[in-house]
């Protein structure tokens, strides 16, 4: 059926602008359905085919930047909350010889994780590597979600980044376990070393709530 399509653009009340359409068909027809991508909102409610209100897309946010963070090793001065100060210059580095090495974030509740990131240190990385997640503290099983044998490869090596996507079950604690590492050449002695490790996910608290994209009078 053949339709004249006419756009016009409304300023909102609190959620900005919005667009409202105009169909006119050349022939009756039984139903409707138009479909929006808005890079801001989720369009939620029609009158008439137009929506009602606007709820903002979940944000996202680095959930590790206040976690909690163990490791199985350290060296002095080396301790795994420099992983997390936000400075690529500072760095975690297992144990002097550790030949395996894990470690853990505690994001302290559970969360929809959309990525995880870390930066290697050096040429000190592992060849081997576990990303395994699991919903509580002790007691609850880990999930695996990621290794070195699917994810791809740095392109790399030295300082080399790696970036996973995120999974569908919310999780509190994130590992990541290593195994053949490469010994650093400038003496320390280390075989894996993590300038910065983030854990990203949905901020649902800051973008919660929905608001009128007009009046009932417009």
């Amino acid at each position: 059926v053949e339709a004249e399509l006419r756009t016009e653009v409304l300023q909102g009340r609190s959620c900005g602008s919005a667009i409202r359409w105009h169909l006119s068909f050349a022939k009756p027809v039984l139903s409707v359905q138009v479909g929006a991508w808005l890079p801001g909102a989720m369009v939620e409610g029609t009158v008439d085919g137009s929506p009602v209100t606007a709820r903002r897309r979940p944000s996202e946010s680095i959930l590790s930047q206040h976690a909690r963070v163990t490791a199985s090793s350290s060296l002095e001065g080396r301790a795994p909350e420099r992983m997390l100060d936000d400075d690529v210059e500072t760095e975690w580095f297992a144990a002097k010889g550790a030949e395996q090495a894990w470690v853990l974030i505690d994001l302290g509740s559970e969360r929809l994780i959309t990525t995880v990131r870390w930066k290697w240190w050096a040429k000190s990385m592992a060849d081997t590597w576990r990303l395994d997640s699991r919903a509580g503290e002790q007691g609850s099983e880990w999930q695996h979600q990621h290794s070195s044998q699917t994810a791809t490869g740095p392109q790399v090596s030295f300082n080399a980044d790696v970036e996973l996507r995120g999974w569908a079950a919310p999780c509190r604690q994130v590992r990541l376990t290593m195994s053949k590492g490469h010994l650093d050449p400038w003496g320390f002695g280390v075989f894996f070393g993590i300038r910065s490790f983030d854990v990203l996910g949905r901020d649902d608290a800051s973008t919660a709530g929905t608001g009128e994209l007009w009046g009932a009078s417009q």
